[in-house]
């Protein structure tokens, strides 16, 4: 009888053992990832652009301003992208370019 109650009890212990170890185990395995910043809109209304000098020519010229040009240029969406990823989209009731980034971009 007494080996009996020696079994039992052993084998609760490593039972109890076993799922203290699987649940409340090494947890540096799991590795969360979060960064708040990246959320954060940055917004200097600068813009780097390249002309087409003449329409169909290939030929461009980069140039840096903070206004779309009102006369003589087409915004061009499939062409038109940026380095980072960022979204540009064009406000034709402002005639303006419009960036959605959070970061810098070129």
């Amino acid at each position: 009888m007494k080996k009996k109650y020696i079994i039992i009890t052993l084998s609760i212990l490593l039972i109890l053992t076993t799922c203290l170890y699987v649940f409340m185990g090494d947890n540096t395995k799991r590795i969360v990832i979060s960064n708040e910043e990246s959320k954060k809109l940055t917004n200097n209304n600068t813009l780097t652009m390249m002309y087409e000098i003449e329409a169909g020519s290939g030929e461009y010229q980069v140039t840096s301003d903070n206004v779309w040009p009102q006369e003589g240029y087409v915004f061009n969406e499939q062409l038109s992208a940026c380095e980072n990823g960022s979204e540009l989209s064009w406000d034709d009731e402002n005639k303006r370019v419009l960036v959605e980034a959070n970061t810098s971009e070129k």
